[in-house]
């Protein structure tokens, strides 16, 4: 199962799995995964043989883990959902947002929105919008000091892209909220100071 889109601003989530033979639909369950103990916020089921559906709920909220599962149903002769065992969890949370961002004498400082649930975030650096995204660093903060572009320290005078990815540790790995390719950029022109 994956949540390949994630719109905060409809309280929906796009979720695709898949295909599962001779299945007559689909049952996706979402849980919150943000709290001590994770609770049940909504069950949808489709009669579509199609493995794909769309959770829409006031109760996503902006700054949480979720986790949604999926498992495929049949009917049989009495029209009876014959239901299959479930997926595995996948693990989603909206992109952080970056809240502030300001030049500093070792590049761009920036800050962004915590996400509850969250253990880590992993911020990507490019030099290009929408493609070249390197891995700078994995932090238990939500501010960080971008100073590299890959092995390479930042250029003074050259524009830089950006952006978040909030991970939950589950069974002592880490899982990432990404819904999708991350759908939100942020860029700054470094100005690097020099001594005198």
């Amino acid at each position: 199962v994956e949540v390949n889109y994630y719109w905060q601003n409809l309280s929906e989530i796009s979720v695709r799995n898949s295909t599962i033979e001779c299945a007559d639909g689909y049952q996706y369950q979402l849980y919150t995964a943000y709290k001590d103990k994770d609770s049940k916020i909504k069950t949808v089921t489709t009669s579509s043989t199609y493995p794909q559906t769309y959770i829409k709920t006031s109760a996503l909220k902006k700054h949480n883990f979720y986790k949604v599962r999926v498992r495929a149903y049949a009917l049989n002769s009495k029209n009876e959902k014959m239901y299959g065992g479930w997926s595995s969890w996948k693990y989603v949370s909206p992109q952080p947002d970056v809240t502030k961002k300001q030049k500093v004498k070792k590049g761009i400082k920036i800050k962004w929105d915590k996400i509850n649930g969250a253990d880590n975030y992993v911020v990507y650096v490019s030099t290009k919008k929408d493609s070249g995204y390197k891995k700078f660093q994995t932090t238990g903060k939500n501010s960080t000091t971008i100073t590299k572009y890959g092995k390479n320290k930042l250029k003074s005078g050259k524009t830089y892209y950006f952006y978040v990815v909030a991970q939950k540790k589950v069974d002592n790995k880490y899982q990432s909220g990404a819904a999708g390719n991350a759908t939100k950029r942020w860029s700054m022109t470094c100005l690097l100071y020099t001594s005198p």
